[in-house]
């Protein structure tokens, strides 16, 4: 029987084993971000009646927006896109747009980017203030 060691506990010394080959030779962090962003895309498609085909289908649509909430390192916001069905999404911003002048509750323009895979998210663009 093959296994592999998926990870191991510093504090106790215990480690957790596992016969799925893909965990070979990756970090248990690794492991458990990625397993978090799955779980994040399944709860969105579900949210969208089990497909993320609404998503591609406005992928390029531009709309307006609310600021939810902004990053401690100031790339980027949590949006809540104005179009009827769409999620909270994350939206990442330029140089030009710092976090410095949007806050939450700020009105903003958002372009449609599709799905941020790594967050298991809606993913757009911030295009600036309105």
């Amino acid at each position: 029987i093959d296994v592999y060691v998926r990870s191991v506990s510093k504090q106790n010394g215990q480690f957790a084993v596992t016969m799925n080959p893909t965990v070979k030779g990756r970090k248990a962090k690794e492991l458990k971000k990625e397993s978090g962003a799955m779980k994040k895309l399944d709860r969105l498609k579900k949210s969208l009646g089990g497909s993320l085909q609404k998503i591609f289908d406005l992928e390029g649509h531009e709309c307006s927006g609310t600021v939810k909430a902004t990053s401690n390192t100031g790339e980027w916001v949590y949006v809540q896109p104005h179009l009827d069905g769409l999620p909270v999404g994350v939206a990442t911003i330029d140089e030009e747009h710092g976090t410095a002048t949007i806050g939450a509750g700020d009105s903003v323009r958002v372009r449609i980017a599709g799905v941020d895979e790594q967050r298991g998210q809606l993913a757009m663009q911030l295009l600036g203030k309105e």
